[in-house]
């Protein structure tokens, strides 16, 4: 040992020696704090981002629930809409088949029923009886005629 330069006795070298240990230590530990510092700080960046994120894409959700909320409402107002249509059609078509039957008989009333039959496309039918019926509905040659006249009448005025 006293090759290399240890002497026990020599208190200079054991105090370098002693000296020199701690200086490394407290340099290895500076440098293990220092990473784990950055470390940490790398943590706090990225928690902070991704805090950031969250309360973005929360915002977004809550306008997207919004939007989906209105659609909804729109689509019941849509499908209330197209009831009362259906409805209010169903109606118009009733009337109008209720007001269709009225005109035929009223129609059938002026003729008298004289044979007028209006689902008849000539207008004329020698079997449905009334006054012109028989021999005196026939025209010269033979051809039903009907000795009437209409008046066109507008319920309306």
């Amino acid at each position: 040992l006293r090759m290399i330069g240890f002497n026990p006795l020599n208190e200079t070298m054991a105090g370098d020696i002693a000296s020199n240990d701690y200086a490394n230590k407290q340099a290895e530990k500076r440098a293990k704090d220092d990473a784990i510092d950055d470390f940490l700080d790398e943590i706090v960046n990225d928690y902070e981002k991704l805090y950031r994120e969250n309360n973005q894409l929360k915002k977004e959700l809550e306008l997207d629930e919004k939007q989906i909320a209105q659609y909804h409402q729109l689509e019941k107002n849509l499908q209330d809409t197209l009831l009362v249509a259906q409805r209010t059609a169903d109606e118009v078509t009733n009337t109008a088949n209720l007001r269709a039957e009225e005109i035929r008989q009223a129609a059938q009333q002026a003729a008298g029923g004289a044979g007028f039959d209006p689902n008849n496309m000539g207008g004329f039918n020698p079997n449905a009886g009334g006054a012109n019926s028989g021999a005196d509905a026939q025209g010269p040659a033979g051809d039903n005629v009907v000795d009437a006249d209409f008046e066109v009448v507008d319920d309306d005025k």
